[in-house]
């Protein structure tokens, strides 16, 4: 027999309301109730809308409903797929929706011309062929992850510091 996963999330605008979940075993699919983003990964998942709602929809597993008020952004890996309807209200909502494959490599997109960041996305699209562009963003990252280590390293020494000599004297 299969374990039972069961899962309260309490809405964040209304603490009151509760929404318990129960999964004959753990999803793949990721959504968490502070989440803008909805992570659609595993394979031959459908994402359908019913009345204010969207349903992810798992052959042989428990549907997920996700409030569409509470959905910025949708990514879906590989082979998911979105009912007409699903897709009109992601338009209305400007709802961005990726498609990307197994690995994460950007396919395509769909979303409502009045979405915003559109050009922030794209730049970053644009980049992820970009070797000098990934390798001078890497650097950086690097470079401040050793200066704050050192000054982490530095603090931490002069407390000790401090230490030695209260316990010195």
């Amino acid at each position: 027999m299969s374990s039972v996963e069961i899962k309260t999330l309490t809405n964040t605008s209304n603490p009151k309301q509760q929404q318990i979940q129960v999964a004959p075993r753990p999803q793949k699919n990721v959504w968490n109730q502070t989440m803008a983003t909805l992570y659609l990964l595993e394979q031959g998942t459908s994402l359908l809308k019913e009345q204010f709602r969207f349903l992810i929809h798992v052959p042989d597993k428990d549907k997920i409903e996700v409030p569409i008020r509470d959905v910025e952004r949708i990514l879906l890996f590989g082979n998911i797929n979105l009912s007409t309807p699903a897709i009109a209200t992601c338009l209305e909502s400007r709802i961005t929706v990726l498609f990307l494959s197994l690995s994460g490599r950007y396919k395509g997109h769909l979303w409502s011309k009045e979405a915003s960041n559109l050009n922030v996305e794209l730049l970053q699209f644009q980049h992820q062929n970009d070797h000098q562009f990934q390798l001078n963003t890497s650097k950086a990252i690097v470079r401040g992850k050793l200066i704050n280590s050192k000054q982490l390293l530095l603090r931490l020494n002069r407390q000790r510091n401090i230490l030695d000599k209260l316990k010195r004297t």
